[in-house]
């Protein structure tokens, strides 16, 4: 099973209303059972629900479904899937950027480094099809300031969405939800 407890609630709610649309109140079980794998394998190309991923795949199945039960506000909501997520991972990484950097707001820093690539200074004006590469280059910037900050030595440059900077007395330190040493998690609670 890759999905998550309140992504199988949310499906099977909104399942609940597609079966009343799409099948008679006297339908078998097997009927609805062959409906819902029938769904889930031409949503997905999987013939089971612990089969879908999380991402996409669960928003392309969502979409059937609430296309299905005729839940207009549902089906919008899962037709920008993806673009949802990479916003969401934007303002991450220009959170990350703020704190590197040590200005409160990272977006505010960030404008300057979209404006020299010709894109909108809000993310929410990037193009869709520009968002990938749009978090591409906010991560690479990134990069390179924790580089001039820690060398690399100091922790991964790789992007975690939940990791949190902070600057202590000695130079930047890092964390994340993963246990810490006592000083360092002392330090970050101190300062966050």
């Amino acid at each position: 099973m890759y999905l998550t407890k309140p992504q199988l609630a949310r499906f099977w709610k909104l399942w609940a209303k597609a079966e009343r649309e799409a099948l008679p109140a006297s339908a078998t079980k097997a009927e609805r059972t062959e409906l819902r794998r029938r769904t889930i394998r031409e949503a997905c190309g999987w013939s089971s629900l612990t089969d879908v991923n999380r991402g996409e795949e669960y928003d392309r199945l969502m979409l059937a479904v609430a296309l299905m039960a005729n839940d207009f506000e549902e089906a919008a909501h899962f037709s920008i899937g993806n673009a949802r997520r990479l916003a969401f991972l934007m303002r991450e990484c220009a959170r990350q950027i703020g704190e590197i950097v040590g200005a409160p707001h990272g977006w505010e820093y960030c404008r300057e480094t979209l404006s020299r690539a010709n894109l909108p200074q809000n993310w929410e004006d990037v193009p869709d099809e520009l968002l990938g590469a749009t978090l591409a280059m906010l991560d690479t910037h990134r990069r390179r300031l924790l580089r001039r900050e820690v060398a690399g030595d100091r922790g991964p440059l790789a992007f975690t969405p939940r990791r949190r900077y902070v600057r202590g007395p000695d130079g930047l330190l890092y964390h994340h939800d993963a246990p810490m040493a006592e000083p360092a998690k002392a330090l970050c609670t101190a300062t966050a």
